[in-house]
């Protein structure tokens, strides 16, 4: 977690916990992708991200009900596609965990809400239910299963918040995602989702410095998106970009829990990378960070005020 004391040295994960989650995803992606194709890589990683990290903001059964609510939902919706969407869930999934947080102090749905994002994402699509969910949960249970073999269960420790808090940052959720969710309907690229998922990681950020984080964070990653767009259109070899780009996600990953800008721009970079090396990615990665932030200063304005009206103020 952040440290509030400048002179205190930021909490980095130890390089035993980055390396095993990294071959743990490399494992899960590449099942994935020789099983069932690149259309399903989306869906494992989105598992393993919800078991890993829900296990470390919640606890195991936290991660389980998570998991097994996106699983459920996403196999309604491919049942009744006309009947669920995300204009239906937003305030459901926001609701959820404006009550989790309140109740307990963990934001387990907010990776909830991300893996939901991801497997309903254009570059999912293509994916048939029958095959993504069960990968999508097979990968999720790895992550579980890592997440109890480093000891890592609860290591991020609940919050306290009253009330009002709470309400107002489910309607913050509910009025962002919906609001992501038609702004990434006017662009023509399979990252659309970008937009959305970035807006709900920063759901993760301690009361009252989402408006801070959603600065200092965005401006790294639009400096990442940058780096990547350079990086495309230098001679390098497939085995040096290869190299390059591991060695961003496992800084990057090393130095998540820090705070730190240099997470950020390093894991910005590495996604575009990773997933489409194109300068055009690097661009509109950097317009999808522009416009998350734009829409966390927008709901926190609207939902500070309606707190400040009617719901409780005393400080969290």
């Amino acid at each position: 977690m952040p440290s509030d004391d400048p002179k205190k040295p930021a909490f980095l994960l130890p390089w035993r916990v980055v390396l095993l989650f990294f071959a743990a995803l490399c494992l899960v992606v590449g099942f994935a992708y020789l099983v069932a194709g690149l259309p399903y890589v989306a869906g494992a990683v989105s598992g393993l991200i919800l078991g890993f990290f829900g296990s470390i903001f919640g606890d195991r059964t936290k991660a389980v009900w998570a998991i097994t609510s996106v699983a459920a939902l996403a196999a309604v919706a491919a049942l009744t596609p006309d009947c669920v969407s995300v204009f239906l869930l937003a305030p459901g999934f926001a609701a959820l965990a404006g009550l989790e947080l309140a109740r307990f102090g963990t934001r387990v749905t907010i990776f909830a809400i991300m893996s939901w994002i991801i497997l309903h994402s254009p570059v999912s699509a293509p994916a048939h239910p029958a095959l993504l969910l069960p990968i999508f949960a097979g990968s999720a249970a790895i992550g579980i299963a890592l997440a109890g073999l480093l000891g890592a269960t609860r290591r991020v420790p609940p919050i306290t918040v009253e009330s009002g808090y709470a309400i107002a940052h489910a309607m913050a959720l509910a009025i962002g995602l919906v609001l992501a969710q038609i702004i990434a309907t006017r662009f023509d690229t399979a990252q659309s989702h970008w937009i959305a998922l970035l807006f709900a990681a920063r759901a993760l950020d301690p009361p009252g410095s989402h408006v801070t984080q959603a600065a200092s964070r965005g401006a790294a990653m639009v400096v990442g998106a940058g780096i990547a767009g350079l990086l495309v259109n230098l001679p390098l070899g497939v085995t040096w970009f290869a190299l390059a780009v591991i060695a961003m996600l496992l800084v990057g990953l090393r130095y998540l829990p820090s705070g730190m800008a240099t997470s950020s721009a390093l894991m910005s970079a590495g996604i575009v990378l990773a997933s489409s090396p194109t300068e055009a990615t690097a661009l509109f990665r950097a317009e999808a960070t522009v416009i998350a932030s734009l829409l966390v200063v927008f709901v926190f304005i609207i939902s500070a005020a309606i707190r400040r009206a009617f719901l409780p103020t005393r400080p969290a």
